[in-house]
């Protein structure tokens, strides 16, 4: 009976490890947010416009902010139980974005921003509203006050379009 109870024990630790790591393992940057960082972090532009970073077909994006939940950003974005639980996580961690790359209404591409990357925080908002590719431009501007000593943070801010 010991045996079987010591094993019992081993497994419940083993799944209380393996969720304490899942729940704490950051997600690396994706694919755009890499892209727009070099760009950012490269010195030469003070604009950005999102829909040139990327080859990648989209006509609307959501960038959901630090402590955002899966239940209301999935409400904005009018996803179904099921396709919510497949495209986004839980909660949106404090150093980064989930952007949500929308065309024709539907999700085509899902991925972790680092704010390191290019901080969208000015856009945060409990209900966000969404970036259209034809009004995608962002100014690009250094910021003193939230990097650590001696490293650079770029605010990104939304250009009033005509």
């Amino acid at each position: 009976m010991r045996p079987i109870l010591n094993f019992a024990k081993a497994i419940a630790l083993a799944s209380v490890l393996a969720i304490l790591l899942a729940c704490t393992t950051a997600k690396p940057a994706g694919e755009f947010s890499t892209a727009l960082g070099k760009l950012v972090r490269s010195g030469k532009v003070h604009e950005v416009d999102l829909a040139n970073v990327l080859p990648l077909d989209w006509h609307e994006l959501f960038a959901f902010g630090p402590y955002s939940t899966r239940d209301s950003n999935c409400q904005t974005l009018q996803l179904g139980w099921l396709q919510c639980r497949m495209a986004l996580p839980a909660e949106v961690n404090e150093g980064e974005f989930v952007l949500v790359f929308r065309s024709s209404s539907k999700v085509v591409h899902v991925e972790h921003h680092r704010r390191w990357n290019g901080d969208f925080s000015s856009r945060t908002s409990p209900r966000p509203q969404p970036i259209l590719r034809s009004a995608a431009k962002f100014s690009v501007s250094l910021v003193s006050n939230r990097a650590p000593e001696s490293e650079q943070w770029y605010q990104l801010e939304h250009q009033a379009h005509d």
